[in-house]
C-alpha cells in the first residue's frame, strides 16, 4: 500500500495537507500508509465527502459522550474497513478534556506485520 504523506509542521503536528516536491519522501508505504489512512478516515465527518456521503464518523452525535458503545462500534467498523487492516485486537476511547475531544488508541493486525498500534486525537478544535 502506498499513499501520499501529509505535511508535518515545525512543531511536528500534521496540518493535513498533502506533501509535494520531495520525490519518494512525499509518500508513505506499508504500516505508515495504513496508520495515516486510519487517521484520515477517523477524522472525516459523516456526509462530508461529496462522492461517498456514507463515509466518515457522525462526530456531531458522538462528541457529547452519550453514546460510547455506538461510537466504539463505528470506530471499529471504520478501522476494519481500511485497506490493509486484517483485524482489530484492541480499541480504547479516552476523553481528552483539555482539547474537548477524545483520543482513540487502537491495536491492529495488518498485511505487513503482526501488530501495529496507533493513536488518533479528535477535538472540537480539529472539527470546527
Amino acid at each position: 500500500m502506498i499513499t501520499r504523506a501529509l505535511q508535518v509542521t515545525s512543531d511536528y503536528r500534521t496540518n493535513h495537507d498533502w506533501t509535494f516536491g520531495k520525490g519518494r519522501q512525499s509518500y508513505l508505504r506499508h504500516e505508515d500508509a495504513i496508520k495515516q489512512s486510519i487517521k484520515t478516515r477517523l477524522m472525516s465527518f459523516l456526509g462530508d465527502c461529496f462522492f461517498d456521503i456514507n463515509a466518515g464518523v457522525d462526530w456531531w452525535r458522538f462528541l457529547g459522550g452519550k453514546e460510547r458503545l455506538a461510537l466504539l462500534v463505528q470506530i471499529r467498523s471504520i478501522i476494519l474497513g481500511t485497506e490493509g487492516v486484517m483485524g482489530v485486537t484492541d480499541l480504547d476511547v479516552i476523553d481528552a478534556p483539555a482539547t474537548r475531544g477524545i483520543q482513540i488508541r487502537y491495536e491492529i493486525n495488518t498485511l505487513y506485520s503482526r501488530t501495529q498500534t496507533g493513536t488518533v486525537e479528535v477535538s472540537t478544535s480539529s472539527v470546527a
